[in-house]
This record gives structure tokens, C-alpha cells and sequence, in this order.
């Protein structure tokens, strides 16, 4: 797979995967998540080396056969209560890693991005 089509598929931009290859940057935990999810590279492993390269496909298979029964409200609540207060945050690095992490999830969905201005609710609009 060529580097632009890998990067694409991750989410990222060439010169950002190009900088993650030569060690100029590190890639963000969403992207180490794409990379396991689609690829099935663990991230420790992409990280530290250590351990088995590969996630276990029928472990995986498993683990994603049985999430909707084991995922609770509570555990969505926790991520969901993260994701708000990035976004609050505004750190906009933390912002596109995760935008990146979705668009590689969900490739079909790039034409439904929002602008910046999209992520906040305008409080003078109701007054």
C-alpha cells in the first residue's frame, strides 16, 4: 500500500504519516487505535516493540461480537463526558486527532465535517 493511501485510511495527511515514519512525531493514541482497528497492528506494540505485532483475530472477533452487550451507559458517559471536555478545551490538536480518529472509522462520512464555529453552541442566537 502506498503512503498516500495508507495515510488516507488513517485519517492523516502524507507529511504527517511521512513525520510518524522518520520519528519527527509521535502518533496520537486515535491514530494508534485506526492503525489496531483496520490493520490489526497492536498500539503498544507500535509504540514500545514489545509484545505479539498483531491483535488475535478471533479474540478481536469476540470482543467486537459481544461490545453491545458488555458496553454500559456508564462507560459510554465517561467517554462521551472526555469528548466534551476536549472539546471545550479547544486544544485544537487534540480536536483534529480525534476528527481523524472518526474519519478513519467512518470513511464513507468525510462530506458531513463540520466548521470550527459548528463545535460550539452560539449562546447569543436563543437571546
Amino acid at each position: 500500500m502506498k503512503q498516500a493511501k495508507f495515510a488516507e485510511s488513517i485519517g492523516i495527511s502524507r507529511p504527517a504519516l511521512s513525520a510518524i515514519e522518520t520519528g519527527v512525531t509521535k502518533p496520537s493514541f486515535p491514530i494508534l487505535y485506526v492503525i489496531e482497528a483496520k490493520y490489526g497492528y497492536r498500539h503498544e506494540w507500535i509504540l514500545t516493540g514489545d509484545g505479539e505485532w498483531y491483535v488475535n483475530p478471533l479474540s478481536a472477533s469476540i470482543r467486537e461480537s459481544q461490545a453491545p452487550y458488555k458496553t454500559s451507559d456508564k462507560v459510554l458517559n465517561f467517554w462521551i463526558d472526555r469528548l466534551i471536555r476536549i472539546l471545550e478545551e479547544g486544544d485544537e490538536k487534540k480536536i483534529e486527532a480525534i476528527k481523524a480518529a472518526i474519519r478513519a472509522l467512518d470513511p464513507g462520512n468525510k462530506k458531513d465535517d463540520l466548521s470550527k464555529n459548528d463545535y460550539y453552541d452560539n449562546k447569543d442566537k436563543d437571546t
